[in-house]
């Protein structure tokens, strides 16, 4: 799925905890851990795709950023740290994070940065269809449009 239609979706789950803004980011850590930093670093060298690049053409350590922010392990270390550090509200927000990999799990194929949502412990994934293709597209936004749509016109409603 894209990293903003994340974000909407973070917003959607968890960011009633207060801090919409925060879910939304947390809602789309994964991709700009992960994906961030080589296109920084792209765009400093003037070297950025024209078009989506090709999996063995993306440097190894991204795929390595990929794996860990796409991990229920990973995070699970991560939710774990925020309660024990008393971030409670924090924690609550950031389960936009592992909203963000159930639904990356159906929505990669293994062709281009499957999803190994238990790694390290397992390379684990499925071939799911990619977000990219227009019908999956459409239908997310769809979607977001619907649960936005009721989100304002139900639960915004003054009682």
């Amino acid at each position: 799925m894209d990293v903003f239609s994340h974000g909407l979706w973070g917003i959607l789950a968890v960011g009633r905890q207060g801090a919409p803004w925060a879910a939304a980011v947390w809602g789309m850590a994964p991709d700009v851990i992960a994906f961030g930093p080589f296109i920084a670093s792209s765009l400093i060298q003037r070297k950025l795709p024209q078009q989506r690049p090709e999996a063995h053409k993306v440097p190894e350590w991204v795929h390595t950023m990929y794996n860990c922010t796409h991990s229920l392990v990973i995070y699970g270390l991560i939710f774990a740290s925020l309660i024990l550090a008393g971030k409670k509200q924090a924690a609550m927000l950031s389960l936009a994070w592992p909203l963000h990999i159930l639904m990356d799990i159906p929505t990669h194929s293994k062709a281009y940065f499957p999803t190994r949502f238990l790694y390290p412990l397992s390379n684990i994934c499925f071939n799911g269809i990619p977000w990219s293709r227009p019908g999956v597209l459409a239908t997310n936004f769809l979607l977001l449009l619907i649960a936005y749509l009721f989100y304002l016109f139900y639960l915004l409603k003054p009682a």
